[in-house]
């Protein structure tokens, strides 16, 4: 429905997007929010346009729900600017 960061992807169909590798990260976002859990954390490699580089980025999925509709809620970072707890107990 939105996508701040790239307007031109507002209301368009996600399920085929992927990463820099080709990695179907569109389907995992759905396959991720529609699992028994209903959230979950996605790692892959992005490239920004006119930018040769990949960089790792993680985006975190939830599924939601309003209005008798679902909705599929995300929210992403770069690895490399960030320091990653797999474990907080170790």
């Amino acid at each position: 429905m939105v996508c701040p960061s790239n307007r031109s992807c507002e209301g368009k169909d996600m399920k085929g997007l992927i990463d820099a590798d080709g990695k179907p990260i569109g389907e995992l976002f759905i396959e991720t929010a529609l699992s028994e859990k209903g959230e979950g954390w996605i790692e892959y490699n992005w490239q920004e346009r006119n930018n040769s580089e990949k960089f790792r980025k993680c985006t975190f999925v939830k599924k939601a729900s309003y209005g008798g509709e679902t909705y599929i809620v995300g929210a992403d970072l770069y690895l490399g600017n960030y320091i990653v707890c797999r474990n907080l107990e170790e």
